[in-house]
């Protein structure tokens, strides 16, 4: 497995260190909260900050392993570029170059329909056709929700603003048919939801928009969402604002932990409680006690409660209120010539009402190069989330005999494996139920009431890469701004 290049990150932190800020969890929101902390302790805005991480490596979810010519990615596997965070920090740590995009050539989805792998139809976004002749002739849903769907641009524009469910807006918008058939999987394939509880103002914020402004969501998208670098064979999500690195996604922590002070970052540290003193915080840590003018949480949010329970019972018992999905990645490679697909996409979804384990697959090797040695294919499974939990459970010796079925139907295979690798992610995919946004005000506004404190990380604005990255900058910033307020106390 990877490590950081520099040594000193390992070194355990002394019994008792002051620091004007500590932040806990390194991945990657903290370590752009880190980042952002160097610049201000090399700028003489603070003095010292140090980044804590339980685990032996930076990075969170974000690992990238080499093995035997393959690449695998252990958690996301690619990020949005169309935000911009990743884009810049990549140029600033000299990663500009390794930056890759989809491959050009299979820039396509496809749903699972009666053990078959459809393709969504050309011009396809999410749930939306742009172009009506792909949409009639796809074989995705029946006549009645084709018809329900073509009437989506008559459909009267919600009038009000309040937020609602994903399953709310796909069905008065496109009907039954198009949530359960189409919505359901390519939003689970994302958050790992239930589309009853999601909320659309987050899952699908586009398409709000669109039917803000243009009163239809076909007509949002054919007047303002057409991706112009998309070609007319594109369907499904928009790969062309997808990236990811030459040497996989887990090369961006490693450069993030690689560009701190040495001594910084302090693997292997575990934080078990955190309290109030008098300037700060204090942090008991499996190496001694750390205090702090300001704390800045970069854990997920049970983490987080759990840790400020006994002396912030606000905002734990907001933090403990955002629910989370687990999901296993299983991976798994075969010789090219064993499977019996054309692999002529990057992935596929599977709807929640087949009953199946797989949530949904990708064609590692097919959509970045470099993921698989010549003549090989690596794939990654992905199973669990809202409606998947019961196989989740099974133990990793259990999971792929349960899910090899699927995929041989699927994929036209009929030989096992050169490989199964399993990971799993308890609780690790927030879910951004209706009324998040009301959520992550009070949530703000209840760290703010205490001095020194704040949060970031993936429950708070997006499961993205960028998301990440920008969060913990901002939350970063924000704890500059107010130690530039306070005194000087020493904790």
């Amino acid at each position: 497995m990877n490590r950081p290049a520099a040594d000193p990150v390992s070194v355990p932190a002394p019994a008792s260190v002051s620091v004007d800020v500590l932040i806990v969890g390194a991945g990657v929101a903290g370590l752009a909260a880190a980042m952002r902390m160097e610049d201000a302790m090399r700028s003489g805005t603070i003095g010292s900050y140090l980044l804590t991480e339980a685990s032996g490596q930076p990075g969170g979810v974000v690992r990238t392993v080499e093995e035997n010519g393959y690449l695998l990615e252990s958690g996301p596997d690619m990020f949005f570029s169309e935000k911009p965070e990743v884009i810049e920090l990549a140029g600033r740590l000299g990663l500009g170059r390794e930056l890759i995009l989809t491959n050009p050539a299979t820039r396509r989805s496809f749903i699972a329909v009666n053990g078959r792998l459809k393709p969504l139809p050309a011009g396809f976004f999410i749930t939306a056709p742009s172009r009506l002749r792909p949409f009639l002739w796809s074989g995705i849903i029946g006549p009645a929700g084709k018809f329900r769907m073509a009437l989506e641009p008559f459909v009267p524009a919600k009038k009000t603003v309040e937020d609602e469910s994903v399953a709310s807006f796909v069905r008065r918008r496109f009907g039954a048919q198009a949530l359960a058939r189409i919505a359901q999987p390519m939003v689970g394939g994302i958050y790992a939801g239930d589309p009853e509880k999601l909320s659309a103002r987050w899952a699908m914020p586009k398409f709000v928009e669109w039917e803000r402004r243009c009163g239809s969501v076909v007509w949002g998208l054919r007047t303002k969402g057409a991706d112009p670098a998309a070609s007319p064979a594109t369907a499904g999500p928009r790969y062309t604002m997808f990236q990811s690195f030459r040497k996989g996604m887990g090369v961006l922590p490693r450069a993030m932990a690689a560009s701190l002070g040495a001594g910084r970052l302090r693997l292997n540290t575990a934080v078990t409680s955190v309290r109030r003193i008098e300037g700060g915080w204090a942090a008991e840590t499996s190496a001694g006690e750390v205090r702090c003018r300001t704390l800045i949480l970069a854990v997920p949010a049970a983490v987080a409660s759990r840790l400020l329970r006994p002396e912030a019972p606000v905002p734990a018992e907001l933090l403990g209120r955002i629910r989370s999905e687990s999901c296993a990645i299983v991976q798994a490679a075969w010789n090219r010539s064993d499977i019996g697909h054309k692999l002529d996409g990057m992935g596929f979804v599977v709807p929640a009402a087949d009953g199946q384990p797989l949530m949904a697959g990708s064609f590692s090797s097919v959509k970045f190069e470099g993921r698989a040695p010549a003549g090989k294919v690596l794939f990654r499974f992905f199973v669990g989330g809202a409606f998947g939990r019961r196989w989740f459970d099974l133990a990793e010796n259990e999971l792929w005999p349960a899910i090899r079925p699927q995929v041989r139907q699927l994929l036209k295979v009929q030989t096992e494996p050169e490989f199964v690798r399993v990971v799993y992610y308890r609780e690790a995919m927030p879910q951004y139920e209706v009324g998040h946004d009301a959520w992550v005000d009070a949530t703000r506004r209840a760290c703010a009431a205490l001095p020194g404190l704040k949060v970031c990380g993936a429950m708070m604005q997006g499961v993205g890469i960028p998301d990440a990255v920008r969060d913990g900058a901002q939350a970063a910033e924000a704890a500059i701004e107010e130690l530039k307020e306070r005194p000087n106390v020493s904790v």
